[in-house]
Order: structure tokens, then C-alpha cells, then sequence
């Protein structure tokens, strides 16, 4: 016959527990969910547009949808009424449909968080299936300027636009939407 006295509760979770986050932040700042281990350069090196082997943005959007729980979260730029606007979308996935077959006017869309958990709310938008295609001939402050200037623009509104010919601007490659590494994350 089975014991079916009560047994003591134990005082600490076992040691392999499974943490629950009520934040974004909290889960971005869980050091134990970076698949990267706070080694970004290889991640990086993939959204680099300007490597020999560039990846395909249609492999790279794949993965991304295909990441489940893995922080990831990515930068894009908005233009706004009152200028550019930069900001963080995370977690994107793609809307499936319902198991039984229903149609909804959401299914395979492609969607993600922006910003934080806000009373017990998120917000999702659209992510777009073109998010890492190239833009070429983006003009942009050399690397050598923003740190010799960071100090500078502290507290600031940042870097006044980039005049024409600037020696400190710099012709460059990117990504509709970059890659943030999530130790930068709770930056954003």
C-alpha cells in the first residue's frame, strides 16, 4: 500500500526549475535563455550584408520564425511625424491556423512584440516577411565619430542629421531590421 502521509514541502525549488517571467525584461536579462552566451559575433556575422556568403533574407526570416522561446529581439527604424523613430520588435512567429481546419483572416501572418508587458497586456504588430532584405547606400556616421562623440550627445537627442559631404559619413550596407543581442535588450 502506498504512503499516503503528507510529505514535508520543500523549502527552495529544485535547482533545475523552470523560472516564469512576467516581463519581457526579466526574460531578455536571463542570462541562462542566451543562446549566444554573450558571444554575439557569429549571429552578427549571419545579418552582415556585406560578407561573401551573405545569407539569403528569406533563410534568415526561416530561422528567426523557426526560434521558438530563444531571445531574440530586433531593431528597426520608423519615419514619423517627428522624425526617425528607432525601435525594438521581439519574438516574431508566424500565426497559425486553428487545428480544425477554420480559416481566420490571421493565419501565416507573420507578427511580433514591441515594447514591454504593460498591465498584463502586450503589444503586437506586424513583422514584416521583407525584414531582412538589404538597403544599399545608406548614409551613416563612421564608426571612428560615434565613439569619439558619444559623449558628447549624452542626454541628447542623439546625432544631428548627416549633412552631405561629411567626412565623417560612411556609404553602408544593412538589413531592413538588425539582429539586437539580448544583453542589450533593457537599452531599447
Amino acid at each position: 500500500m502506498a504512503n499516503l502521509q503528507p510529505q514535508p514541502a520543500l523549502l527552495q525549488p529544485p535547482w533545475n526549475a523552470v523560472v516564469r517571467h512576467n516581463t519581457f525584461a526579466s526574460f531578455y536579462n536571463d542570462a541562462t535563455k542566451d543562446p549566444c552566451l554573450g558571444q554575439y559575433a557569429r549571429i552578427m556575422n549571419r545579418f552582415d550584408p556585406n560578407q561573401a556568403n551573405m545569407i539569403q533574407p528569406e533563410v534568415l526570416l526561416d530561422q528567426a520564425l523557426g526560434a521558438g522561446g530563444v531571445p531574440q529581439a530586433y531593431l528597426a527604424c520608423a519615419a514619423t511625424r517627428r522624425g526617425p523613430r528607432i525601435y525594438v520588435l521581439h519574438l516574431p512567429a508566424r500565426f497559425t491556423g486553428a487545428l480544425d481546419g477554420r480559416t481566420t483572416p490571421w493565419d501565416n501572418n507573420l507578427y511580433a512584440f514591441l515594447g514591454e508587458v504593460t498591465q498584463g497586456t502586450v503589444t503586437t504588430v506586424v513583422f514584416p516577411n521583407t525584414a531582412f532584405n538589404v538597403i544599399e547606400h545608406i548614409r551613416a556616421r563612421t564608426t571612428e565619430f560615434i565613439l569619439q562623440n558619444l559623449e558628447a550627445v549624452n542626454g541628447t537627442e542623439g546625432f544631428p542629421p548627416v549633412p552631405q559631404n561629411d567626412p565623417q559619413v560612411t556609404d553602408i550596407a544593412t538589413r531592413y531590421i538588425m539582429y539586437l543581442p539580448a544583453r542589450y535588450v533593457s537599452l531599447m
